[in-house]
C-alpha cells in the first residue's frame, strides 16, 4: 500500500434506513480510521434522505442503484461501473446483497470481497441456494456475527469453511451512554407524550413478524395488570405489523399505555430514556439495538435466540426467556419494574459488559485488519 493511497471500502446494503444492520454500517463508516481508509455506501433498494444527508455531511458518499424488475440485465453492470469509477479496493457486502455484490466484483480490480451475515436466513429455493453457493466461491471472507450464524454458514458452504470467521458486532459506546441528566430524559419523554411517572419498557426495531412483537404486547399486558407502579410500552420503529400491534393493544385494554414513535433518527437520545429494554424476537444475530441499550445502561429482557445469550447473562445484566413464553417474559418485566435496586444494578452491569466485550472500536480493529490484508495481497 502506497503511503499516500488510502484503501477505499464500499459497503453494500439493501437499505439505509432504521434498523440494526443499517445502524452498524453507518457507525462503521463514521468510525473507520480515516488516515488509512476512505469509505462509501451503496444501497440496492432504498435510501432514507435524512440518513443520506447525514452521511454525506460527514464525507461519506451514498449511492443508490435499484434493480428495475426481474430481467434488468444492466443492474450488475451499473454496480460494476461504480466500482471501477470510484476505484473501490474492498467490497464489503451485508445481508441481502451476497450474490449481487460478489458477481459485480468480477473484473473490476477489487482486491477482495467481504460478506457479513447479520442474521439467520430464511429458507431458500433452489435458485437462491445456487446463487449463494456461487457467491461463497467468489467472496474472499465470510463473516458471521454470532456463533449460531457461523455454524449455519459452515453447514451451507463446507467448501468455504476456511473463509468463515466470527466477528461479534460492536456498539459506539461514546454515542450510546447512560443518561447524565434526568432532566434530559424527562424532556424526551414529555416530547413524545410519555408519562413522566411511568416506568418505560421499550424496544427498537422494525415492526415485522420476525420481531414477534405480539409476544411483547401480551407480556406487557400481564405485567401491567400486576404492576405496583404505572408502566408504559414504547415501540421505536415502523413496519407492516404496526396496525396489528395497535389493534392488539386496544383489545388488551392498553390504550394510553402504549406509544408507537415510528422511525426516529436520534436513537442515542431516545434509548437512554427507557427503564427496561425488551426483545421478543424469533431470530437474531447479534442484536445492535440490544447492544445500544446495554451501552446506555438499560437492563434487558430478551428471548434466548441467536447471539442474545452471548450478551445477556441471565440475572446479571438482564433476563433470558424462551420464545413465546409470555408468562416468563411478563414475570421478568414485573420483577425489574418493582425492584429499583435490581434494575439499577443490572443497568451498571449492562454498560460494563459492552465496554468489556462489545465495543465498536474492538470490532472495527478486526475488520480493518482484513481490509489491509486484502489490499496488500492484491
Amino acid at each position: 500500500m502506497r503511503a499516500n493511497k488510502k484503501i477505499h471500502i464500499l459497503h453494500v446494503v439493501l437499505t439505509l434506513d432504521i434498523g440494526g444492520l443499517e445502524s452498524l454500517v453507518m457507525a462503521m463508516s463514521r468510525r473507520i480510521d480515516k488516515k488509512k481508509f476512505t469509505v462509501s455506501v451503496l444501497c440496492l433498494q432504498y435510501v432514507d434522505s435524512q440518513y443520506k444527508n447525514e452521511m454525506e455531511r460527514g464525507g461519506i458518499p451514498v449511492y443508490l442503484i435499484k434493480k428495475k424488475g426481474k430481467f434488468d440485465f444492466s443492474f450488475i453492470a451499473k454496480i460494476r461501473k461504480l466500482l471501477k469509477e470510484q476505484q473501490v479496493d474492498v467490497l464489503h457486502s451485508h445481508s441481502g446483497c451476497f450474490f449481487n455484490a460478489a458477481l459485480a466484483s468480477l473484473f473490476t480490480g477489487v482486491a477482495g470481497v467481504i460478506y457479513t451475515a447479520h442474521g439467520m436466513p430464511v429458507e431458500y429455493g433452489i435458485k437462491a441456494s445456487l446463487e449463494n453457493a456461487i457467491a461463497a466461491c467468489l467472496t474472499t471472507k465470510l463473516v458471521a456475527v454470532s456463533e449460531e450464524i457461523k455454524i449455519h454458514l459452515e453447514s451451507c458452504y463446507p467448501f468455504a469453511r476456511r473463509k468463515i470467521e466470527l466477528i461479534i458486532n460492536g456498539v459506539d459506546t461514546e454515542k450510546f451512554k447512560p443518561v447524565s441528566d434526568e432532566g434530559d430524559a424527562a424532556s424526551i419523554r414529555k416530547q413524545h407524550g410519555i408519562p413522566l411517572n411511568a416506568l418505560v419498557v421499550g424496544s427498537v426495531g422494525r415492526l415485522e413478524p420476525v420481531k414477534n412483537y405480539q409476544m411483547l404486547v401480551r407480556s406487557f399486558a400481564l405485567a401491567n395488570h400486576n404492576a405496583q407502579k404505572p408502566l408504559h410500552l414504547v415501540f421505536i420503529g415502523d413496519g407492516g405489523e404496526q396496525n396489528t400491534l395497535v389493534n392488539l393493544s386496544r383489545e388488551l385494554g392498553l390504550e394510553g399505555n402504549v406509544s408507537f414513535l415510528g422511525m426516529q433518527y436520534n436513537l442515542h437520545l431516545l434509548v437512554p430514556m427507557l427503564d427496561i429494554f425488551v426483545l421478543s424476537s424469533l431470530s437474531e444475530g447479534t442484536s445492535i439495538s440490544l447492544l445500544e441499550s446495554q451501552s446506555a445502561g438499560i437492563p434487558a429482557v430478551v428471548t434466548n435466540v441467536g447471539g442474545n445469550n452471548k450478551i445477556i447473562e441471565d440475572g446479571y445484566n438482564g433476563f433470558l426467556c424462551e420464545v413465546n413464553d409470555i408468562n416468563a417474559m411478563a414475570s421478568e418485566i414485573e420483577l425489574m419494574a418493582k425492584d429499583d435496586m435490581l434494575r439499577h444494578r443490572m443497568g451498571r452491569s449492562s454498560r460494563h459488559v459492552v465496554e468489556e466485550k462489545f465495543s465498536l472500536k474492538h470490532m472495527m480493529g478486526l475488520y480493518e485488519e482484513h481490509y489491509v490484508a486484502l489490499h496488500q495481497s492484491h
